[in-house]
């Protein structure tokens, strides 16, 4: 599946992409506040990789990044890089090299993604002697702490600093709470994105288009049924509905994206306001429920069955 390009040998292109993978995931270490978002796009490189000169490069580059977090960050933070962002990123550049249908890139992406982590996060634990959940729960309040730190000085009265505490507490109870949910859903959106970006750089015309982006009709019904479990349901059963729900709720999200796009290309909307549109979607939480509304109520409305032509996006 190699392309044929012009420009530096192939292995400077593997060990810059490797590189570039490694540094976007360790910003992420170095500087939480502002390094997430870029680390979410730390498969990008590797993705970009292997659907230029196939899984072999890709796997080349993602030794590179290995090697360079292990150097920087260590052997855990790096297990839980490859498992999360590295290797689903090599697939992802794979699949969508391969020209799959975007629920598959991204299927195949949040899969890798959840049982690596899961895998990485049971090995890490069992060798530090303790178990799964007990580790994450001592994540998670590492991460308060961290948020604590950040916060410092805001709270400007013994009160304030009180009720700040109280909201860390609450916060942190629920991040333990809806972790699974979260991190399946981040990897939804995390999938997503880099494989809009992959497609953008690709520009390969003859891949299946991500504008057709649809969840399976059965779908609906796993998100009503979460729903109402998360609203109506105690205990267990309301947190996994919530859980559940915040997965399908981002795959709905993303089919009432693809819907909003089929829109703006068909009826010809400027580049700036498709990116003003996007930029209020993604600031702004009820625009969010609304698109994800739209993407759930597609599956009786069509909405791009009403539109004339179905371009390439």
């Amino acid at each position: 599946m190699t392309r044929k390009t012009a420009g530096r040998p192939p292995v400077v292109e593997n060990a810059a992409a490797g590189v570039a993978s490694a540094a976007l995931f360790l910003l992420s270490l170095w500087a939480p506040a502002v390094g997430f978002g870029l680390a979410l796009m730390s498969p990008l490189p590797l993705a970009w990789a292997a659907w230029k000169r196939g899984p072999t490069a890709g796997l080349v580059a993602l030794a590179v990044a290995g090697g360079a977090a292990v150097l920087v960050a260590g052997p855990a933070a790096t297990a839980l890089y490859v498992a999360q962002f590295g290797g689903p990123g090599v697939a992802l550049g794979f699949f969508e090299g391969a020209r799959r249908p975007a629920h598959q890139v991204v299927g195949v992406y949040v899969f890798l993604a959840a049982t690596g982590s899961a895998v990485a996060v049971t090995g890490l634990a069992w060798a530090g002697g303790t178990t799964p959940a007990a580790w994450l729960t001592a994540t998670v309040a590492e991460t308060r702490e961290t948020l604590a730190r950040l916060l410092e000085g805001s709270a400007t009265d013994p009160a304030a600093a009180a009720a700040l505490a109280e909201g860390l507490d609450r916060t942190a109870e629920l991040l333990r709470r809806l972790f699974p949910g979260l991190f399946v859903m981040v990897s939804v959106l995390t999938g997503w994105m880099n494989g809009v970006a992959l497609r953008r750089m690709a520009k390969d015309p003859s891949a299946a288009s991500w504008i057709e982006w649809r969840a399976p009709a059965g779908w609906i019904w796993g998100l009503l049924a979460a729903g109402f479990a998360a609203v109506l349901g105690t205990g267990p059963v309301r947190t996994v509905g919530w859980n559940v729900f915040l997965v399908l709720g981002a795959v709905y999200f993303l089919q009432g994206i693809a819907v909003v796009q089929h829109l703006f290309v068909t009826r010809g909307f400027p580049v700036f306001v498709r990116a003003l549109a996007y930029v209020i979607v993604f600031v702004q939480f009820p625009v969010m429920v609304l698109v994800a509304g739209i993407g759930a109520f597609d599956l009786w409305f069509d909405f791009r069955a009403r539109w004339a032509r179905t371009p390439q996006a």
